[in-house]
């Protein structure tokens, strides 16, 4: 089959490959690989940029790893469109992005979490990621996130963990029904958030540790059985004089400001837990 050609995955079609990583190894850089409906119990490495699409009109798609993750992208800067993942029972992980960059449009993620390192980048638009053990999200090294549209819920843990130098844009995105907070900074994690809104978390909406930097603009908090922000470590809070309560302008650093929160609409003002308590959301490494 030729490479230059758009590659097609039919495990019962005539001249179509019977797997995704067949598929792909016959695939050049830049091609688009369609994905006929069905369940494809296999681990699916993206070593090449390339774009996965589920046939359109032909029914739902399903990468289900039997064991192990069951999407790696390995230096690549690969587009899944229109796909669900899901984890392999007792891991984890359900998509590993260490280095190269990975856009995930329209994907459901189930069971496992999307896990950032190293200088990935990663760009999630109108994605649903839930439940999942110990939290949807982990980022950390230098990695870059951008998630849009998306919806994060009934989490077994923090809806997002961003640690070390990672930074993220989150627009028009809910978190909701998670046992611990919505988002958790911690070290030197950046974040800037857009007419988001974390609803029904056992912790607090909110929680930076360390020397985190948080941008929340018109966002909402709702439901919240924690306190609706908490700073710890140097995170330091100062109201504006002469504004609301909740809203805030902090000291400035490089980068970002540690926290602000605009349009009064983010609740209480926040009380700065100790760092320990912070830290308790996120143990893993």
């Amino acid at each position: 089959m030729s490479s230059s050609r758009p590659q097609r995955v039919a495990p019962r079609a005539w001249g179509a490959h019977r797997s995704i990583a067949a598929a792909i190894r016959s695939a050049d850089d830049g091609a688009v690989i369609t994905i006929s409906a069905g369940v494809y119990t296999e681990s699916v490495l993206l070593d090449k940029s390339v774009v996965l699409v589920a046939e359109p009109g032909g029914g739902p798609v399903e990468i289900a790893a039997s064991f192990g993750i069951a999407v790696v992208n390995q230096g690549a800067t690969a587009t899944l469109r229109g796909l669900t993942i899901r984890a392999a029972e007792g891991e984890a992980i359900a998509v590993s992005v260490h280095d190269g960059r990975l856009i995930l449009e329209e994907c459901e993620i189930i069971g496992g979490r999307v896990d950032l390192a190293g200088w990935a980048v990663a760009d999630l638009n109108r994605c649903r990621l839930h439940h999942c053990s110990v939290t949807a999200l982990h980022a950390r090294g230098d990695a870059t996130l951008s998630l849009t549209g998306c919806v994060v819920s009934d989490i077994d843990g923090a809806g997002l963990v961003l640690s070390e130098s990672t930074s993220t844009e989150m627009t028009e995105t809910t978190v909701s029904r998670c046992a611990g907070p919505g988002l958790f900074l911690r070290e030197r994690a950046i974040a800037r958030l857009t007419d988001c809104e974390l609803a029904e978390t056992a912790g607090a909406g909110l929680v930076t540790d360390g020397t985190a930097g948080l941008l929340a603009i018109e966002c909402r908090l709702r439901d919240v059985i924690g306190d609706g922000i908490q700073a710890g470590g140097s995170s330091p809070l100062a109201p504006t004089p002469g504004s609301g309560a909740t809203d805030w302008s902090p000291p400035a650093r490089p980068r970002c400001a540690p926290m602000v929160a605009r349009s009064g609409r983010l609740g209480r003002p926040a009380r700065a837990p100790s760092t320990k308590a912070a830290s308790s959301w996120w143990t893993a490494g």
